[in-house]
Formats: C-alpha cells, structure tokens, sequence
C-alpha cells in the first residue's frame, strides 16, 4: 500500500535575488551630529587597512535582501558586508571587478589619518537604532600636506527601515586639484549598483549610469559637500501581482508572484493574518509557501523593505481526509471486497491506475469505500481510493491480483537439454557471458540425480529473460543456488533488473554446495522488464555457481521451496531404505497457509498436512517429495526436493533418551571429551559425525560400534565452551547411508 497526498495547486519555481539598483535615492541638508564616544575600528595613525567582517552593527540590518549583523570598515571610506573582505588598497569598492561585495560607499579614495580614530557605534532603542561608522579629519592621501585637508562624514544603518544614510560633515581642503571618489551601493556583483554623479554641485547629484560613476572633490564652488548634505537610499517595499490559486488546503502550496518578494520569513508571510507553515522557495520574484491553518483572507507579505498585499482573497480549505485504500488482495476469487476508510472531510471515489482492463464497471460502486471489485480478467490491478475536498486530494493505492503463475519460463529448466543454448525461454546476459548453459544436477554435484536440470553461471555462462509485470507492483524473486565443486569459491549470483525497477540490483554469495534460497523483493516502472543473472565473482573459469528453480510472482503470494533436515547436495539428499528422512518448507509465512506432501509410489508421510513432516522411502533410486501450499486468499503453488535412495539399508542407534543425552563434565578452558550411552546399533555403522547448532561442527570421527550397545566416545567440547545446553544432530554412517539423531549436551 502506498500513499501520496496531492494537492491541485500550480507549484512554480524561480530563481532570484534581490537589487540594490531598486533603491529610491532622496537627498537633503540635515544636521551633521559627531559621535560622543563610540569604539575604534581603525586606531590614530590609520592608512589603507581593513577590518574583519566582526563589527557588530548592533542589530539585524537587511541589505540587498540578505540580513547582517557584522560588517567591515576600509580605512578608505567605505563598509562592506560578508565574508570576503575587500583589498586594503581597494579605492573603487562599486566598480572594481575584485572588491568584496555588498559595499556602501561614502566617500571612496585614498585616505589617510588627519589625527582621529575610525570609530562606530550603535545609538538609539530598539527598533529604532542606528549603527553610525564616523571618519574625522580624513585626508585624501595625494592631497595629505596640504594645509587645510579635512573630511567628516559618516555612514548610517537605520533598524527597521533599513535605510542607508551617508551624512557628510565639515569638508575642505586648499588643493586645487579634483579629486574622483565613488558614493552610492553595490550589490551581489559590480553589475548591481546605485551610485552618483557630482561634477561641481554635490547638492545637485544625478544617479550613476554606470558602476565607475564618480563624485568629484575639489576645492571650487560645489565640489566638496555641504555640512549636514544627507544621501539617503531606501529600500522598495514588495508587491504581489498574483497568486497561484484563490483556493488551497491546509498542507497545500501557494505560489505567491511579485516583486522584492526576497528577504521575507515564514512568520512574515500570511493568509488572512496567519503566518503559513513553511516557505519551500523565495526568490524576489516568487514565493511556495506550505498553507498553514490559517483563516481566509488577503495574502500579505513583509519584508524589510515593506509589505506587499494581494488584490484577492485566498479561502483556506481543510484538508481532506488522509486515503487509506486497505490491504493487497490475492486469491481465485472471482469478486474482493475493498475495505478503504470512510472520509469524514471530503468524499471518495475509486478508479483503476494500471491492470488488464481500467472499466471502472468492475466496481459495484466507485464512492463506497467497501465496493466489490470484479476483475475481468488475469493479471495485477492497482486501485485508487480518491479523497477529495475542493481542490485537495488525498490518494492511496491497493493492489488485487488474481492468482497468477510463475510469470518466469522454464524456472525449473526441465524444458532443456544438456549443453548450450537449449533451455526453452531464455538467453544470456548483456551484464556476462555468451551463452546458456544447463545440465542435470548428477554432473554438476555427482549427487545421483540426472532428472533436476539446472543452469550455470560463470565466466560465460549467463541467464535472461524478459517477463511483462505491472508497474508499482511489488513483486518478489526467489530461486535455489550453490557452489559447484572446484569453483571459485565464493560464487555469486548476480540480479539485474533491466528496464526501471528498485531496487534495480542485488548480489547473493555462496561457498558452499549446500543450497540456499535467493530472495529479492522490488518494484518495477515499467511494464516489460528484463531479468539477469551472472556471477561477477568468477571472470576467469567455466566452473561457477548453479542456479535452479527461478520463480517470479506479485509479493503477495508465495513461493515455496521444499528441502529436507540436513539439506543434501543442491536439491538431493543421499539416504536409505526405510531410514526416516526430515522434510521441511522454506520461503513460507508462519501462518495463513495450509500444506499438501505427496511423493514417490512406496514413500510414508508422518503427517501430509504440515509444514515439517518425517517422510519414509523404500524405493531405491531417486525419490522425490512435493508440496503444495495454498494460502488462505487460495493462491496454489508447490515444490520438489529430491531424495535419492542407496540399496544398502541404512544403520540405527538406540538410545534411552530422545534427544540423546550426553554426558560431559564442567565449563573448561581447554578442550574436553564427552560421552553418550548407547543400548543398540543396527547394519554395522562405522562412524559419526555431530552438526551442532551453535558450537563448532565435529567432522566425521571413526568408532567401533557394539551391536548390543555401549558407551560413545570421543565426543569434542571445544575449548572455552560456556556453561549451558547444546542441542545438536549426530549422523551415524555405515559404508553407504546415515542415521540421523537429535542430541543434547549440558555444560
């Protein structure tokens, strides 16, 4: 079951930043005010010399859209706001192509000390402070000697309405010489600036036309400022000029379109006075916003520069109910009942994503909730439980799959001959190899049996195969591997999926005959898809890891994989006549399934109708045991596990407890021999082995067994053992078959 919220709101996304260039620019003759105190940023005696960026201006001051609360102070009459720093010997901050970026400019050129201290200072109350940079008595470097240099001015930050003041002082000097310096803003870039052009009349500026515009100094009528003449540049409140839609739910998005948007929070943006939840995107052109649970009315935005308020009204809908379409459904039912919740905002409605026929007459009501589902044909559909209130939705998907069968080809390989290129159904991989390769479980394993026909994998042998499968189903691969005998060891099995699907890949390693059962679960895009296996592991030999028994169904059915206790050889396990054989099911939920053991003419169940039961043989040869299990939606499936019987009866051993009991002595650092009485043997068993379930195994160990019973010896408690009880299973052999038997050892 997967659930997606959607909301029917166009969701618009685009890059901008903010402009000093949009600034307006007044001027005026106000009174210049010297500090009283304030704290140096540059001592007596200063020349060419940066702060870093740590001045505290005191409070939060937006500039260009970007919030600051340190700024940098050049010795050369000007501020700059970041990390990067300008040059100590920068004199034109708004048109060189290497100064830092966002400067404000108050009187850019080479300056030197006249006897004062570079100071700042914040004055005033919150919110309505303003952090004051002061230079007293700078003199132009070139013009230093002259008898009457001197320049006072300051730069002001106004909290609040982030506006930028440049206030100039008492300003002289005796050279006659014209002086360019550069006053105004700059942006992110020199590209982005608001700056002014004095030719002669400093109270007459014109705005700059381009970021090298100039202001002259000299000592004629006009060209130095006059005492208290104020440049002032204010930030340009926002404007909405439309919204995405005049409708939305709580949870939904927004798209707010205007101008100067940059620079606003989600506190400061607001539907019908209540902030909305989050901001996805913000640019000076657009704002996403998530809706919050606000109440309808005008969509409003602030920013340091102003608010912005829209032309229309936008009406906050609840959301509907969150979608929940119930549980997949499997089975041979003609009909399933659906079981989706029951909206208590909005209604619902089903309709058909994906299967093998999208009439929604399959339906015996698309608004019930609990609507019968009668699909007209085989095959997986996928089901959508719709909520909708106004323009929200809430959608939740179901998947009903009618039994299917294995959607694999020849899994099993029984349909192929020994060799190359014969299996029915399949090539090899694009990832490996060149050709198929299949041939009996005997020649691979040696293990008596030449009807299970399996496939290799190695250095060029490889496996695929392209199966139709409905997307955003989940569907799950099961198949049996080992390691044939002197192959590179370990082995692998490689899965690809080819075609769209995740995971899209996995890889399954082995170093063992032993089988073992590779399951991957995914999900396909799309609707044909191609299956590979290769063995990546072995690039070099013919001799590989082997592959049976390959089945692909929707994850909600099953896949059984019959074996026996111990396993054999690959999918055969060597026995004799009359010796009881332990059957088990692999890849099976622990309930909601029933079971179903047939097997060879002559073979003795314990019980047909359970998960593990004890089968006995008496035909010589190769046997087989076949389970089928059926789960409750009544999806049926089966498999084999063989059995291959020696002529040679095989031995028993009694003893008086089952499991038998052994007898050992007390927890050791060192290695210990134990003991197990016997009362009887039968057909002359010359050896035992011991499979414990969590100590370390005992290999095959020699022993001259006493038909009337007796005392085993020779049992090994590995060294270090710690105290408690060990459960485990001894194989008792004679020269051709095993017993089995349960044991128990307490330390």
């Amino acid at each position: 079951m997967k659930r997606i919220l959607f909301f029917a709101v166009l969701l618009m996304v685009q890059l901008g930043f903010g402009q000093v260039s949009s600034y307006t620019f007044s001027q005026s003759i106000e009174t210049y005010t010297s500090l009283s105190g304030g704290t140096a940023a540059h001592n007596v005696s200063w020349d060419d010399s940066v702060t870093a960026n740590v001045i505290p201006i005191g409070f939060s001051f937006s500039f260009n859209g970007v919030d600051y609360t340190n700024c940098s102070i050049s010795t050369n009459g000007f501020l700059t706001f970041g990390t990067t720093l300008a040059s100590n010997v920068e004199y034109k901050p708004i048109s060189s192509a290497t100064s830092s970026t966002e400067a404000i400019s108050a009187l850019a050129i080479d300056l030197v000390d006249g006897g004062a201290s570079i100071v700042y200072q914040t004055i005033g109350t919150a919110p309505n402070r303003t952090f004051v940079v002061q230079w007293a008595n700078a003199k132009r470097y070139v013009d230093r000697a002259a008898s009457t240099e001197s320049f006072n001015f300051q730069i002001r930050l106004n909290e609040t309405s982030n506006t930028i003041q440049v206030v100039y002082g008492d300003c002289r000097s005796s050279s006659s010489t014209d002086r360019l310096t550069e006053v105004g803003l700059r942006g992110a870039n020199n590209s982005d600036y608001n700056n002014r052009i004095v030719t002669n009349n400093w109270t007459s500026s014109t705005a700059g036309t381009a970021n090298n515009a100039t202001c002259n100094t000299g000592n004629g009528p006009g060209e130095l400022p006059t005492n208290g003449l104020t440049y002032k540049w204010t930030p340009v409140p926002p404007t909405i000029t439309s919204l995405s839609s005049t409708n939305g739910c709580i949870g939904s998005t927004i798209t707010i379109n205007g101008t100067r948007l940059n620079g606003a929070t989600a506190a400061n943006v607001r539907i019908g006075g209540t902030p909305v939840a989050s901001i996805t995107s913000i640019s000076s052109t657009q704002i996403v916003a998530v809706v919050g649970s606000g109440t309808t009315g005008l969509v409003t935005v602030t920013s340091a520069s102003g608010t912005a308020t829209s032309a229309s009204v936008f009406t906050v809908n609840p959301a509907p109910t969150t979608s929940n379409a119930g549980v997949d459904q499997s089975g041979n039912s003609t009909s399933y009942t659906l079981s989706a919740n029951t909206p208590t905002v909005g209604t619902g409605a089903w309709s058909i994503i994906s299967g093998p026929n999208t009439s929604l007459t399959q339906f015996s009501n698309v608004s019930n909730p609990l609507a019968t589902f009668s699909p007209s044909a085989s095959g997986t559909y996928v089901l959508n439980w719709t909520i909708t209130n106004g323009s929200c939705t809430s959608s939740d998907q179901v998947a009903i799959t009618p039994c299917i069968n294995n959607l694999i080809t020849n899994g099993d390989f029984n349909n192929a001959g020994g060799g190359f290129n014969l299996a029915v159904g399949w090539t090899f991989a694009t990832s490996q190899g060149s050709y198929v390769e299949t041939y009996s479980e005997n020649l691979y394993f040696s293990n008596g049996n030449p009807n299970g026909w399996t496939s290799e994998l190695d250095s060029q042998a490889s496996l695929r195969q392209t199966v139709s499968v409905t997307p955003g189903v989940s569907y799950t691969l099961s198949f049996v591997y080992a390691l044939r005998g002197g192959a590179p060891n370990p082995g692998a099995v490689n899965v690809r999926i080819i075609g769209g699907a995740v995971p899209s890949a996995t890889i399954f390693s082995t170093s063992s005959n032993t089988p073992s059962i590779g399951i991957f679960t995914f999900t396909p895009s799309s609707s044909s898809i191609a299956i590979e296996f290769f063995n990546s592991l072995n690039t070099t030999t013919t001799l590989g890891t082997i592959i049976d028994n390959i089945v692909l169904v929707p994850s909600s059915q099953v896949t059984p994989s019959a074996t026996t206790i111990p396993k054999g050889v690959f999918n055969t396990l060597a026995s004799c006549a009359g010796t009881p054989v332990q059957l088990d099911i692999e890849n099976v939920p622990s309930s909601g399934v029933t079971y179903s053991w047939t097997g060879t003419a002559g073979v003795t169940f314990s019980a047909t109708n359970i998960k593990n039961p004890i089968a006995t043989f008496t035909t010589n040869g190769l046997n087989e045991a076949t389970v089928t299990v059926t789960t409750a939606g009544g999806c049926i499936s089966s498999s084999t596990t063989y059995v291959n019987i020696n002529s040679t009866n095989g031995p028993t051993i009694t003893t008086t407890t089952t499991p038998a009991i052994l007898i050992t002595g007390c927890q050791s650092a060192t290695l210990q021999n134990a003991t197990m009485a016997y009362s009887a043997v039968t057909n002359s068993p010359t050896s035992y082995r011991i499979d414990w379930n969590t100590l370390a195994d005992q290999g095959t160990t020699a022993f001259t067994f006493v038909a009337g019973g007796g005392i085993l010896t020779g049992i090994i408690v590995p060294a270090g053992t710690p105290a408690g009880t060990y459960t485990g299973t001894m194989i008792v052999t004679n020269a051709n078959c095993s017993f089995f038997g349960k044991l128990s050892a307490s330390l």
